[in-house]
């Protein structure tokens, strides 16, 4: 059921996660599908609402910077230095991996000696927070590997969640950015719209950037989410326009996302194309990256081909997502 995020919809939807059911509520990223975390019950409907991998652990949502001290261990003075420098990019897209004190149940961390933990800045997943008062595990709201939602329409229907509060359209349009502080130099585990240059910047030290490496054995706990090799996939096989061959496809249905252009009038007679952005503004392709594979997915298409860009700044997090979208040669 979807309801629009009135502040008796938002009590009923406290209530619904306190007595241990299951919520999607909208974030500045992208919707997640919500539970107590602090109920083991509760956050194993989400994964099986969403057919997830239980060694995929989940962000654990907090109100505030200060809430986070309940659930991590921060006796290591230099993690505890670097998360304050962090803590001034909350409320915001990011998300954070530090030591666990054990007072999250084990499914959360998938059985791991971490956490990883944001505060949200959407002003509705802000009160779902203060109404509630426990912290929501929280994945994206579609089904694993699928495309995550940016709008309550994208929710999949199979994702039958208690209640869906519908928040508008995520403004910054792609998961949050994940930062371990769990050894001697922090790691970025996954891009997003906070760039590793930002956050270099803000603790003033250099990030190792892990987000592409093979730091994921099969059958084996990961530490963060987003680590998955296929990961935001449409149904309809996407493949980048460097990789598409005219040749032989005249007959099919075949969609375009460009980044900034529109496909050249002679270069193939697509059945849709789609333009993310006019001017070229990588936040804006970000922003409505998922949208457009939403759409496109619901064209009844044989192929969807899509641009792609340099792997710096954001676009580094495009790539990353894209990267573990399309289809496999």
């Amino acid at each position: 059921m979807i309801v629009s995020p009135t502040a008796d919809n938002i009590r009923a939807a406290s209530k619904i996660i306190v007595s241990g059911g299951t919520v999607v509520f909208p974030t500045e990223t992208v919707y997640g599908l919500g539970a107590n975390a602090l109920d083991e019950l509760a956050v194993r409907k989400v994964y099986a609402l969403k057919s997830r991998p239980i060694e995929n652990p989940l962000i654990v949502h907090v109100k505030d910077s200060s809430q986070i001290q309940l659930y991590t261990d921060l006796s290591d003075s230099e993690v505890k230095s670097r998360l304050e420098l962090l803590e001034s990019l909350w409320p915001g897209p990011l998300t954070v991996v530090l030591p666990s004190n054990g007072s999250i149940p084990d499914i959360v961390t998938a059985k791991q000696p971490t956490i990883a933990v944001r505060v949200p800045a959407h002003p509705v997943a802000q009160e779902l927070l203060n109404e509630c008062r426990v912290p929501i595990a929280a994945p994206s709201a579609n089904p694993s590997s699928a495309l995550s939602p940016t709008s309550a329409e994208h929710i999949a229907s199979e994702l039958k969640a208690d209640i869906i509060l519908d928040g508008g359209r995520s403004k910054v349009g792609i998961e949050s950015t994940i930062i371990a502080l769990i050894g001697p130099v922090p790691l970025l585990l996954r891009p997003g719209s906070l760039t590793v240059e930002e956050l270099q910047e803000v603790l003033k030290e250099e990030i190792a950037d892990v987000s592409e490496s093979p730091l994921h054995i099969e059958g084996e706990s990961l530490i963060s989410p987003g680590m998955l090799p296929k990961h935001y996939s449409p149904r309809t096989p996407l493949i980048f326009i460097r990789d598409f061959n005219p040749s032989g496809q005249r007959s099919k249905r075949v969609g375009y996302i460009g980044f900034k252009a529109p496909p050249e009038p002679d270069q193939f007679d697509y059945a849709a194309s789609m333009v993310l952005s006019s001017n070229g503004d990588m936040q804006q392709v970000a922003a409505n990256l998922y949208a457009a594979l939403h759409d496109m997915d619901g064209r009844s298409l044989d192929l969807i081909v899509i641009d792609d860009c340099e792997r710096s700044g954001i676009g580094k997090a495009i790539m990353n997502r894209l990267s573990r979208a399309v289809s496999q040669k």
